[in-house]
């Protein structure tokens, strides 16, 4: 492949290229059912990069609802002039942080090309986005692959996308990019690659690395970091892509991505420069924060909550595993007055702690009432007078998780659910095939006892109607109203003391 270095760029170059509403995810209307997924979201933020956004910003970033209002339900809808019909009380958009603080996949991807922002950024935003001279006629076209280069003319960051929110996209065969300078053509990498379905990326071109000069990596850039006069730089590997770097006047070398240095060279002044290609899942659980007086790297598959610079919450949500390793090495740790020992992973340090006794819990969700079937066609949700015919069940949350930090996690199949507490609607959720949640802590402790779920049922019309991925499985012969499954998953949070 062959890239052309795109000149007409002049209204780039005039104006600052800005995005105000990157999705972060997507409401689903009534008649359209849309869940995007993590990948969706961190290849439309990726793709404003490599085309010259420079300043990203999100709708939704964190999702919400509704609020109430005095004479209407403040929710858009088609009665009230606009197009589609939208929840009552659902605003969560799927985005990266979930209405009731859930942190989903999407804010890991998307932190990492912030963090890249945030160290590489006043030189990226120099440089215009240049695009290659055979170009796809419609975004649904398959062929042929996208790709952009950014570039001040010498250094560079080369974008790519096979990512297709509903198309899969084939694997590109014998993948291998031309980039014309005006010091000559520079091909990434040196030996055709693959490029697999789903894959997506940037990789810098001619990057100075601290004084050591980088002619490429098949690897993405995502931060850099100072330890005592020597220079690291942090990479992710892309999935199903083998990372490989060409150092200046030397072959092009592969590497195993890993915890530790996977290159080590000396600049003109005699420092080392280290080069860490962590795997792609853990790259992004890749943090940077000044913790006991420094910038460190952190790595965590859990959300991170700095205080200060000598204590940081550590969140886990329904049992998972705390997770923290750091890099260079804490002074110590300490959880509940009891110090915390590491152990070497790598160049990193980790760091065992205490897994939650109590995080999770089945809920009893008993039915009261089923649904009333009424003909053979589907009613339409967004009539409240159909709402009489919906199934109901009782909710029973026991009362130690009455006074917890808690969501309440139902998984069901139906049209859309209702949650009403002492007779109010509480929440509600249009099926998707994603759980329905809400906040336990949002329930006044008098209204446990009236807690209910409404569905109206799903017919198979309707159904078949839904984005294959949402399909309830085995498909629907008859409608169905129906609560799977209910629980609470605890939302945790350890405190961890850095000695300064």
């Amino acid at each position: 492949m062959r890239s052309h270095m795109d000149k007409d760029n002049r209204i780039l170059q005039r104006f600052p290229y800005a995005c105000c509403e990157i999705g972060g995810g997507m409401a689903s209307s009534y008649v359209n059912r849309i869940y995007t997924t993590e990948r969706d979201t961190e290849a439309l933020a990726l793709v404003k990069l490599g085309s010259g956004n420079n300043l990203p910003g999100y709708y939704m970033y964190q999702g919400g609802q509704n609020p109430e209002g005095r004479l209407t339900t403040m929710n858009e809808s088609k009665a009230s002039g606009y197009p589609n019909d939208l929840p009552v009380k659902d605003y969560d958009f799927t985005a990266p942080l979930g209405a009731f603080g859930q942190v989903r996949e999407r804010y890991h991807r998307l932190r990492l090309q912030h963090l890249f922002l945030h160290d590489f950024g006043e030189q990226f935003a120099r440089m215009p986005a240049c695009f290659p001279e055979r170009r796809p006629i419609s975004p649904d076209e398959a062929e042929p692959l996208r790709w952009s280069v950014r570039s001040d003319g010498a250094r560079s960051f080369l974008f790519f996308n096979n990512h297709h929110r509903t198309s899969a996209w084939p694997t590109r065969k014998g993948v291998q990019f031309a980039l014309h300078f005006d010091s000559g053509t520079q091909l990434v990498p040196r030996e055709p690659l693959d490029i697999p379905a789903g894959a997506l990326g940037f990789w810098p071109v001619n990057l100075d690395s601290a004084g050591v000069g980088l002619n490429y990596a098949t690897v993405q850039l995502i931060s850099r970091l100072e330890v005592a006069g020597e220079h690291w730089f942090f990479f992710t590997a892309n999935e199903g892509i083998a990372p490989e770097s060409a150092f200046a006047d030397e072959k092009p070398r592969r590497c195993k991505p890993g915890l530790g240095i996977a290159f080590t060279r000396k600049n003109r002044d005699g420092a080392k420069v280290n080069f860490v290609v962590l795997p792609s899942d853990q790259g992004r659980q890749f943090w940077k924060l000044p913790l006991a007086g420094r910038d460190r790297v952190v790595l965590s598959s859990n959300v991170l909550l700095p205080d200060s610079e000598n204590q940081i919450r550590l969140e886990t949500l329904g049992g998972e595993a705390p997770q923290f390793a750091v890099f260079p090495e804490l002074p110590g740790v300490r959880h509940e007055a009891r110090a915390i020992r590491g152990r070497k992973r790598g160049v990193f340090t980790e760091y065992a702690l205490p897994k939650p006794a109590m995080a999770r819990e089945h809920i009893q969700a008993l039915p009261v009432k089923t649904a009333v079937l009424r003909g053979t066609n589907a009613p339409n949700a967004t009539d409240e007078s159909v709402w009489t015919d919906a199934a109901v069940w009782q909710i029973t949350v026991p009362a130690a998780w009455r006074q917890r930090e808690a969501l309440l996690r139902i998984h069901f199949v139906g049209d859309v659910a209702r949650l009403y507490a002492g007779g109010k609607l509480v929440a509600d959720k249009f099926y998707n095939g994603q759980p329905f949640d809400f906040a336990l802590w949002r329930i006044p402790p008098e209204r446990f006892d009236t807690l209910e779920l409404h569905v109206m049922p799903l017919h198979p019309k309707s159904a078949a109607r839904l984005p294959a991925s949402m399909r309830p499985a085995p498909p629907l012969i008859e409608p169905r109203a129906e609560v799977v499954s209910t629980e609470a998953l605890e939302r945790r949070q350890l405190t961890l003391n850095i000695q300064p």
